[in-house]
Parts: structure tokens; sequence; C-alpha cells
């Protein structure tokens, strides 16, 4: 998530690939930890849910800055 963010703060083209990749990685960590500990903390369906919004926000950023833009940019 880091790498994201520092390329998101740079408004780098490859910022919404890996905020896709970092959501997905959090709701598959999350996922393995309850099979794994097979334990419930409230934290995890908020970290879940998160990742979910990372992916969604990644996703929704992607599709947004399609190459049919108005100015010509990719």
């Amino acid at each position: 998530m880091l790498i994201g963010a520092q390329l998101s703060w740079r408004g780098a083209a490859s910022a919404n690939v890996w905020a896709l990749g970092a959501g997905v990685v959090l709701m598959g960590w999350i996922v393995a930890e309850m099979i794994i500990i097979r334990e419930f903390s409230p934290l995890q369906p908020i970290y879940f849910f998160t990742g979910a919004g990372i992916v969604t926000a990644g996703y929704r950023c992607r599709h947004d800055s399609s190459p049919s833009r108005s100015d010509g940019r990719l």
C-alpha cells in the first residue's frame, strides 16, 4: 500500500493498478487469517471492507481515466 500511496501522490498512471493489488492482498490476508487462526476479531471485517473499498476506488479510477478523454491525455 505504501508504494501505491507514493505513486498516487506523484500522479503516476500505474497507481490504480497498485491500489487494486493492495486491496486484493489485504482482503486475501484477512480471509487467510480467519482460516488459520479460527478466531474472530471485530477488526477483521473492518479491514476486509477497507480492502474492498481500496479495490473499488482503484477500479473506478482506472476506468474513469480511459483513453477517450476530451483533453487527449491517456
